[in-house]
């Protein structure tokens, strides 16, 4: 996750379309923008690094990513 363009690693399992992330020392607020996959900053997530963590392939995690997540065009 990107979060003020900084990588945060989710702590635990994903559970459905939640998840819990260690954001460390970082001044985090509700509302705040949180990067799954794209670009913050100087810091970028692409669907390959992802499935690669994820030991599976790309087409599953952009095809498991439900409804409520909301999408922005680059």
């Amino acid at each position: 996750m990107l979060i003020h363009g900084r990588r945060c690693r989710v702590a635990g399992h994903v559970t459905m379309d939640q998840m819990v992330v260690d954001c460390g020392d970082l001044d985090v607020h509700a509302g705040d923008d949180v990067v799954l996959l794209g670009a913050q900053g100087d810091q970028a997530i692409d669907v390959w690094e992802l499935a690669g963590r994820a030991d599976t392939m790309a087409y599953e995690i952009v095809s498991r990513i439900g409804q409520r997540v909301p999408r922005e065009p680059r």
